[in-house]
Parts: C-alpha cells; structure tokens; sequence
C-alpha cells in the first residue's frame, strides 16, 4: 500500500491509495491520532480512526482507468483523480504579515468529473489512543469533536446526516471539508 503525505509544519496526515485520510494527529505530529485506522487490520477499511469518501457501487476499477495521484513538487498537496471525481487534500501553510501561518487544519475537496456518482461519507475519529471519538454539538454546518482537552470541528458543505448517519450522497457539485480549531 502506498502513502501520500500532507502537512504543513504543524500537521501531518497519511493518506492511502484510496483518497482515505488513515492516519493523522491532533495537535502536532507527537498528539493524539485523531485518524488512526493505519493501526487496524483493516486499515482503510475500518469503521474507526478514518476519514474517508467512498464510492458506491465501486467493484473494481478498470485497469486501464487507473486512479491517477498527482503531488504538487514543493507543496505537501495530494490529488487523486478516477473515472468519475477528484480529490484534492492538503495543510494550508501561508505567509502574512511578514510571518508563516501554519493553522492546525486540513482540507479536503472532492469534486464530480464524469455522471453522478453517489459517495458514502465515513468521518470515524478517534481519541485515547483508537477509541471512538463521538461527535459533539453539531451546527448548521460543522460537527465538534472533544478528546482530551483537545477541541476541533469538522466544516463542511455536505450534508452532516450523511456525514453522521453513513447516508448516501450523490455528488452533483463540489464538496469541501475543513479540519481545523474547534
């Protein structure tokens, strides 16, 4: 299994050959694994410690339509591209100011390129070192999460029943995912 690595000098996440987010700790690389399903025999798989975006009814992907990844040289940016979405992760790092910002977040987007093809949604974090991490006080468009005296929310233009609940979603625009301070 191969590995793509997004960071930003503060986070650090690895994500797998599938688009899914299977391991990465909040606050800094040393803190607790948030997403921690790379310790699990079934990695990816897992039903916790993963953030991952599924395609349904996915059996196999053709083999001369191989998902293609693309890392930006000089930026921990990780795209992949398949027959019908791309998704693009990384850490924000900027300057401003005369200073280099590298917020506690990740970002994700995942967008259709071909048809409507219907996702399922798994946000499974963990906290203590791989238990379950559930969800807090939801929002109009956030979801917190508390673990430790450690508080982040995920934000994001899904919908958070599908993101909660394992519902189903067909992908007609853009979605984005933002992991950051809560």
């Amino acid at each position: 299994m191969n590995y793509g690595v997004i960071g930003n000098c503060q986070v650090a996440a690895l994500i797998d050959e599938q688009a899914r987010m299977v391991w990465a700790c909040l606050p800094r690389p040393d803190g607790d694994p948030v997403f921690s399903a790379l310790l699990q025999k079934e990695g990816g798989e897992s039903s916790k410690g993963v953030f991952a975006i599924d395609m349904i009814d996915l059996t196999r992907i053709r083999a001369d339509l191989p998902a293609q990844f693309r890392d930006h040289r000089n930026a921990a940016v990780r795209q992949r591209t398949a027959a019908c979405c791309a998704s693009v992760d990384f850490a924000p790092r900027f300057r401003s100011r005369g200073r280099v910002f590298r917020p506690m977040m990740f970002v994700r987007s995942v967008e259709p390129l071909a048809g409507r093809p219907t996702l399922r949604l798994r946000l499974r974090p963990t906290a203590g070192f791989g238990e379950r991490c559930e969800p807090g006080i939801t929002g109009s468009h956030h979801i917190r999460f508390a673990a430790d005296g450690l508080h982040y929310r995920v934000t994001t233009d899904a919908s958070l029943a599908a993101l909660l609940e394992n519902r189903p979603v067909v992908l007609e625009q853009a979605l984005h995912f933002i992991i950051g301070p809560g």
